[in-house]
């Protein structure tokens, strides 16, 4: 493709390159669901050049409905975990307030030090995506697709941002889940596409 036709394409002040191609490749073979792809797509369109993108240049408006299912955590790699901001469909389902919330606090054990690796992981250089299940406070398990995309480490040294979106909707208010702890479980599918290697 013409370097032209990239830029039309993908109308920003920066070129797309082989790296950010790169990524979007991994990205597509992921067999994402739609509404990841969506977060992907939006996200892919925020690169700078070779960097992934920076937290500023992040709108959240521009995810429409999408919005609600979005957490935005601030990582310290192999530190911490805080939920700078949680969607109204997450703190719906979850029937408590996340916003100021230590995510590692929600889960336990070998598990907490589990998050805290993948999310540094992530964090430092990759994109995660996970199938998990979700227990209900009535109701089946079912089965949801995430995804955890990375902006870039801000200059000052503070905490990387990390936007985490889960694709799980339901139009009755009554459903909830069964608790932070015990209703997002495990994964029982997780990938990562690192960013340093494309």
């Amino acid at each position: 493709m013409a370097a032209s036709e990239t830029l039309l394409h993908n109308p920003r002040k920066t070129p797309v390159t082989g790296r950010r191609n790169a990524i979007e490749a991994k990205i597509a073979a992921a067999g994402l669901s739609a509404n990841c792809r969506t977060v992907a797509d939006y996200w892919l369109s925020l690169w700078d050049g070779d960097a992934w993108p920076a937290r500023d240049s992040f709108r959240p408006a521009k995810l429409g409905p999408l919005l609600r299912n979005i957490i935005l955590l601030d990582i310290v790699p192999g530190r911490s975990a805080q939920v700078r901001l949680a969607g109204t469909g997450i703190t719906n389902m979850l029937g408590m307030e996340l916003t100021g919330m230590d995510w590692l606090a929600t889960v336990t054990g070998e598990r907490r030090q589990q998050r805290l690796a993948e999310l540094s992981r992530i964090a430092q250089g990759a994109i995660s995506v996970t199938t998990r299940t979700v227990t209900l406070a009535h109701g089946p398990q079912q089965t949801v697709p995430e995804i955890l995309l990375p902006f870039r480490a801000p200059a000052d040294g503070g905490p990387t941002q990390v936007l985490y979106f889960l694709d799980w909707f339901s139009d009755n208010p009554a459903i909830k889940l069964a608790s932070a702890a015990a209703g997002i479980g495990a994964p029982i599918a997780s990938s990562f596409i690192a960013l340093n290697e494309a």
